[in-house]
Formats: structure tokens, sequence, C-alpha cells
């Protein structure tokens, strides 16, 4: 095969056209919320932080909670005295309702927190507003309180979407440390996981760790347009924010 290409006029060097025409296809298929998140979909997502003023505690939390595999608490299904409880309660049964749909007709569980959040444009100037890590997690009613807890069966991984895309746009092969990262494994204390990620992406890719990672708190997400996004952020130029989104992030 690689004598074809090459009476063609094509070099391939370590699948470097594959990896192009893959890129192409994730943004032709819409890369969509795996690459550009612009807002939050109500329908199938959550700002973790936006809800916090139900917890009655920071966000961050209920990220700790994850690192450290434990149940996280997000609020009751219904509070009589509370509307702003059975408005979260609300949108969280709408994204349990879609997860079970697609879980359904595709056989695929599709439902994540995504954090932290990568911005910036890359070298071929597609915008990037999407998580770097997708921790997969379960959505249940337990004694009449929402919860979620990370999935057994299931690892946490980085967004195989942006890798490709960053790699790609350095015309470079998915650096393999990457692919070989088992998070599972790390230490379930918070500040050392955010401090190994610090140090993983130090030496193998160009993001800003903003120091805001290490505050123990999250940012709203706020709602953007592409437009707007092109126009606030340099070419090249990549910085991770501490947001956190509970949803729906399709990975076939």
């Amino acid at each position: 095969a690689s004598d074809v290409y090459k009476r063609q006029g094509f070099v391939l060097a370590d699948r470097t056209i594959f990896h192009h025409y893959l890129h192409r296809l994730t943004l032709a298929q819409g890369g969509g919320r795996q690459l550009f998140l612009p807002k939050i979909y109500t329908e199938q997502m959550l700002d973790v932080q936006a809800a916090s003023f139900v917890l009655g505690k920071p966000g961050f939390n209920s990220l700790a909670e994850l690192i450290e595999k434990k149940e996280s608490f997000i609020c009751t299904e219904h509070d009589s005295r509370l509307a702003a409880n059975n408005e979260v309660s609300e949108r969280l049964k709408k994204i349990k309702r879609a997860n079970q749909f697609i879980l359904e007709e595709k056989g695929t569980h599709d439902l994540y927190v995504g954090w932290p959040f990568v911005t910036g444009l890359l070298n071929d100037q597609t915008p990037i507003r999407c998580p770097l890590l997708l921790w997969p997690v379960s959505l249940e009613v337990k004694q009449k309180k929402w919860q979620i807890a990370l999935r057994d069966e299931e690892e946490i991984t980085f967004n195989p979407a942006f890798l490709l895309s960053y790699f790609s746009s350095l015309n470079k092969n998915i650096d393999n440390a990457l692919l070989d990262v088992e998070f599972d494994l790390w230490e379930k204390d918070s500040t050392v996981f955010r401090t190994k990620l610090y140090q993983l992406l130090r030496d193998t890719m160009d993001i800003h760790f903003n120091p805001e990672l290490f505050s123990d708190q999250l940012k709203n997400f706020e709602t953007t347009t592409r437009q707007e996004f092109l126009q606030q952020h340099e070419t090249g130029k990549l910085k991770l924010q501490p947001q956190a989104v509970l949803g729906i992030f399709p990975q076939a």
C-alpha cells in the first residue's frame, strides 16, 4: 500500500496522512461538543458550578469526590421548600433519560463529567473549548437524592477528539504516553492528582496550566459564540480552565 501512495506522490510517514483525514472526518462529523462547546445544552448537560448553590458547598467538591472514587450528591429528588433544587432535579431527569435513550439505541454509555476544560485555538485555527478529561459516570436516585459516581467498567480518559485534533494540527502522531495513562491508578487526593496532571502535560503538550486549577474552585461555564471566541483567542495558544460539565459527550 505504501508503494501505491509513493507512486501517487504521497508520503506515508507514521500514518500522518491517515491522522490528517481522521481529523478532517472528526470535524466534518461535527466533532461538535467534543471540540467546541459554546454553551450548556439544557436537555443534556448541567454546569456543575452553576448547580453548586443547591449543594450548599463548592462545586469543586463534586470533582474531589470523583477523584476519591466516592459517590457525589447533587440535589434531592424533590424539595417543596426550594424551587431551585427542583429545577436542577428536572434537568437531571432529562439527562438521565437522554443517556438511557442512547444506551438503548446505540449500546453506548455517553454520560461523562468533563473536567478540566481546554480553551484556545489550535495551530490550524480550530477553535477549542472542550473537556481535557472525560470522567465516565452513572447518574442515579438513591434514598431520594441524585448522585453521580464513576462507572466501574470504564476508565477516565483524555478526550480522544481533542488529542487527535491537537496532534494533527502539529502534523504529529498522538504521543503514546498519553494513550497509556491509567488515571484510575493515580492518587485519590485532588491536589496530588492535579499536580501529576500538570507534570504530564508539561512533558507532552503545550497547554498553559492555569494556576486557578489549584484553587479548589470551579468557574461558571459562560455562553459564547464561535465568532466571539475566535476574536478573543490567539492561534496556537491553549489554556486549561477550572470548569466542569456533567452531560452527554458521544464517543462513537
